[in-house]
């Protein structure tokens, strides 16, 4: 039995990605250390929102904060909710209305879900309307549904679960995986064990890769059919993506290094990522390739392997 599969994902000839460096670390000296985490672009990628742990002498405390910077570096600003505590793990919404946040208490397992009117912020510089959604233990990576109606996050050694953007109950939805992404048909992506699977809407749980190589960090596409990831498959960490629904994959960096944390603009139109070697930085990558199909004939059984 022949079967004819949709998929794939072809570079035009000649194409050349643009990188365009971000957030930079300053290093005004020595004695400073930048170290960042997930970033995620706002709405038309005219701003990234991020996880600032950098530290300075003497102590070198480690204190993180989620800031948000313009692309061009004219504004900058910290957002803080729920007095002291660990900011990490920024999420905006699809329409940029809404920054969703984690905060960890000082000294103590247990954090909070926050969700900021990013509009009012941005007008008063206060978050004082942020609501929050849920309180438990070592809460981490956050995503929205593609409406905003629900968010998706990891509770470390509890899996995945989910929560409606006006608060509520929360439901584990996936009792083993970290990262999760949230894809327009009501599916998630996440990593387990190295690799990542594929929730659908329906609650079946599906492997999406199965190699030697670690794929981590999943970003589902905004319009569903691409899934960025983070791997070491070129024996260095790169971004690469692939076919939400099967088919192969193409590397989009090779010259930067220990490239992690894709995350896409709101259009799909661009991606942002980090560089982990020297000084942590922030890039954003525009003029992405022509992600298109190729037409190919595979075997009943190749096919059911895409899914094991």
């Amino acid at each position: 039995i022949l079967m004819v599969l949709v998929s794939g994902l072809v570079l035009a000839q000649g194409h050349a990605t643009e990188f365009v460096q971000v957030v930079a670390c300053p290093r005004p000296s020595a004695d400073m250390y930048c170290y960042w985490a997930k970033p995620v672009l706002g709405p038309a990628a005219q701003r990234v929102a991020y996880t600032d742990a950098s530290t300075n002498a003497p102590h070198y405390e480690y204190s993180p904060q989620v800031v948000m910077r313009s692309r061009d570096g004219s504004q900058r600003l910290s957002i803080t909710v729920d007095g002291q505590g660990r900011h990490h793990s920024p999420a905006w919404s699809t329409d940029g209305r809404w920054l969703a946040l984690i905060v960890q208490k000082p000294a103590s397992p247990q954090s909070s879900l926050w969700v900021v009117d990013f509009v009012s912020l941005l007008a008063t510089h206060s978050t004082a309307n942020a609501e929050l959604l849920v309180e438990s233990n070592n809460l981490l990576q956050v995503s929205w549904s593609v409406d905003g109606q629900q968010l998706a996050y990891e509770e470390q050694g509890r899996g995945i679960w989910i929560i409606s953007s006006s608060g509520g109950a929360a439901t584990q939805v996936v009792a083993d995986g970290r990262s999760p992404s949230w894809g327009p048909d009501g599916s998630l992506v996440f990593e387990r064990n190295d690799d990542l699977w594929l929730r659908t809407a329906s609650g079946d749980v599906l492997r999406r890769t199965q190699t030697a190589f670690n794929e981590l960090n999943p970003a589902w596409s905004p319009d569903g059919d691409w899934i960025a990831y983070t791997s070491d498959e070129a024996g260095t960490w790169d971004i690469w993506v692939i076919s939400a629904y099967g088919g192969s994959r193409v590397r989009v960096t090779s010259d930067q290094p220990r490239v992690v944390a894709p995350s896409w603009s709101a259009d799909g139109e661009a991606l942002t990522f980090m560089t982990l070697d020297g000084p942590d930085t922030i890039w954003l990558a525009t003029q992405l390739p022509d992600w298109t199909t190729r037409i190919e004939q595979r075997g009943w059984g190749q096919v059911k392997q895409l899914y094991r």
